[in-house]
């Protein structure tokens, strides 16, 4: 009864569904964003959020499916662009977004097949799914898990409970790793994050499954071959030519899996390794929504035949639950019907980081920005000889830009981007100094370190960024620094003093800055960055999202620098933190307030905005940068009142 070709009995059990709908009302939405109709094809399949990009490898299914609508949940709802269109999740937060609407989305006209949003957490959650698989006495299912990291063999997977496209997973090759990547502590261990088996092999499966109430009725598997046996994806390289893809699996491979989706409707991902030794299923995790694999990577026409599939089974679906439950309730949903979290711009494949920073603009070649090496090598070849070989999270903007970026090219060669504000009189069309911004002294400055995990440069949080500072008459100086594993620190950190020292040089006369008023902007990694060149010739510092140590494998603490500046008596500058609590990555609670506290411990002078501000990523964002502006000028006016004295510093917690 896993599958069946009997369109009889499949039509009876889609039948016999009773799939659960939170008793939301329907919700109008004359003003909901629509997604722009692509004439050459009818409108089948609604893939949403738009921010994961798929959709041009869709459009090459040529079923009418299409990934252009933004709504990641709540009011006001989205509007069908036709007539039984399929309303299909393609992250997480979004499969939870349909399935709490689920009524009303139906009752606004969309095709949905989904089930309880309990459900879908204890499936996508991945602590949950160990306590799941455990109840049905299939653990033996999944990798091992250790409990404790004195338990663990290394190599070991260590990833975060909730996360989704790669993010948050980490190879780990000791418990001082896996200590230093949970932020200093073990206590999430087995509800924050999962300590599971590195289970050995080259290749890895990922099935996209079309489920009806537990039952699998149709599979397609993806397989990949990698060029580690122990790795974690997206950080290990594909031998493309190997990847194949078949509609078959296993009868005790399926059975697994469907004992473990009892109650879940709809399509979703699974992920996982066959065991060389015992032919036997090690499942990694699910995904309760379509995968890459099936949206790009599988073969077009597999692929086609797999939604049109699960199309067929969504009208059935809604014409049986359409007669089943008559008109909408007029009672609202249960307070308790789990939510999904807020979405901001993904990167990452981040992966998810993920996606947020795919969405980005590719960072122009604009007038009145120029470059200022910091070293001899002057090299500027493009970090990822193509966008494939970049992180995913990456390449839609490699791919659209003509050129790399700034931040993408010249991997050895440290490097400054001066961007320069309008009024500034070194820019074609500026003012005279002394004009919007420009003081009796010269122009204020500040130093931008975007993120990347030490892995790469982010060019969403670096372009951005040096655009916002000179728009409120600040020079930014756009930081270019060396990596690992070619240039392990401290070569980044001497990157950023070089940057700081040629701020106060005279070859940076040019630009009219006035080295009393120095600042640092880092976002991430380079929030860390940014954290080591706290010193007394700096005005200000801001950082954003940061980690409590870096992830460079040094586990150097974040605060390290300042410490060291206090010990020998140097006063440090004020600092303004921005930390997230809905950021899985470094988050408030695990790294934004042992980094606050550490910093008032040292006597510095910190606001500290902390809210929800989005995952992990999410850049120049209005929410912390209105705020921010008027604290950053204030400490970069041309005079400034007497620094308080450490004594005297207070903290201000937003």
């Amino acid at each position: 009864m896993a599958a069946t070709s009997s369109g009889e009995v499949l039509s009876n059990l889609v039948m016999r569904a009773s799939l659960h709908d939170p008793q939301q009302p329907p919700t109008p939405t004359p003003t909901q964003p629509q997604p722009r109709p692509l004439p050459e094809q009818p409108w089948y399949y609604q893939f949403t959020p738009d921010n994961v990009r798929w959709g041009s490898a869709l459009r090459k299914l040529r079923i009418g499916a299409h990934n252009s609508l933004g709504w990641r949940g709540g009011a006001p709802l989205p509007t069908p662009p036709a007539t039984d269109c399929w309303l299909l999740p393609a992250t997480d937060d979004a499969a939870l977004a349909v399935a709490s609407e689920a009524r009303a989305l139906r009752a606004a006209g969309w095709l949905v097949l989904t089930c309880s949003p309990a459900v879908l957490n204890r499936l996508s959650d991945k602590a949950a799914l160990v306590r799941h698989a455990e109840a049905l006495g299939a653990r033996d299912d999944l990798p091992a898990i250790y409990p404790t990291l004195a338990s663990a063999r290394w190599p070991a997977v260590l990833k975060r409970a909730r996360g989704q496209f790669g993010k948050g997973v980490h190879l780990v090759g000791s418990g001082e790793e896996a200590y230093r990547r949970m932020g200093m502590s073990e206590d999430g261990l087995g509800s924050r994050w999962v300590l599971q088996e590195a289970v050995a092999g080259h290749v890895e499966c990922s099935a996209s499954l079309l489920v009806v109430r537990g039952v699998i009725v149709r599979v397609l598997v993806v397989e990949y071959t990698y060029a580690e046996s122990a790795y974690v994806w997206p950080h290990v390289k594909e031998d493309k030519a190997a990847r194949r893809a078949h509609e078959d699996m296993a009868p005790e491979h399926r059975a697994a899996l469907s004992r473990l989706l009892a109650g879940f409707s709809g399509l979703c991902n699974a992920n996982y390794k066959i065991r060389a030794e015992s032919g036997r299923l090690a499942l990694f995790e699910f995904n309760t929504r379509p995968g890459g694999d099936l949206a790009a990577d599988a073969p077009r026409p597999l692929a086609a035949a797999f939604l049109e599939e699960g199309r067929r089974i969504a009208l059935q679906h809604c014409d049986a639950r359409t007669a089943a439950l008559g008109p909408p309730p007029r009672s609202t949903p249960p307070t308790d019907c789990p939510q999904p979290e807020e979405a901001v711009r993904e990167v990452a494949g981040a992966g998810e980081a993920s996606e947020r920073a795919a969405q980005a603009p590719a960072e122009a070649e604009e007038e009145g920005w120029d470059t200022v090496y910091l070293s001899a090598c002057r090299e500027e070849a493009a970090r990822y000889p193509s966008p494939r070989d970049a992180p995913g999270w990456l390449r839609g903007e490699l791919g659209r830009a003509g050129r790399p970026p700034f931040l993408l090219r010249g991997h050895s060669s440290p490097a400054l981007r001066v961007v320069l504000p309008a009024a500034h009189p070194a820019r074609p069309g500026g003012g005279r100094v002394g004009e919007e911004g420009g003081g009796r002294s010269g122009w204020p400055a500040a130093i931008v370190c975007p993120g990347g995990g030490y892995k790469t440069l982010a060019p969403h949080e670096g372009g951005p960024a040096a655009r916002w500072l000179a728009s409120l008459g600040v020079v930014a100086l756009l930081l270019r620094y060396r990596l690992p594993p070619d240039h392990p620190w401290p070569a980044a950190r001497d990157d950023l003093l070089a940057a700081l020292d040629y701020a106060c040089s005279a070859e940076a006369a040019r630009w009219r800055i006035d080295p009393s008023r120095l600042s640092v902007l880092g976002f991430s990694a380079g929030a860390h960055l940014a954290a080591h060149g706290l010193s007394a010739r700096l005005r200000a510092a801001v950082l954003v999202y940061p980690a409590t140590a870096d992830a460079t494998g040094e586990a150097v603490r974040t605060t390290a620098a300042a410490a060291a500046e206090v010990a020998r008596g140097s006063a440090l500058p004020p600092v303004y933190l921005v930390s997230s609590t809905n950021d899985r990555v470094c988050g408030a609670e695990e790294h934004g307030d042992k980094v606050h506290a550490e910093l008032c411990t040292l006597g510095v002078e910190c606001h500290y905005q902390r809210q929800k501000l989005g995952a992990h990523g999410f850049g120049v964002a209005p929410r912390w940068t209105t705020p921010c502006a008027a604290w950053l000028l204030d400490k970069l006016r041309d005079s400034p009142q007497a620094s308080a004295p450490a004594a005297q510093r207070h903290d201000t917690h937003v």
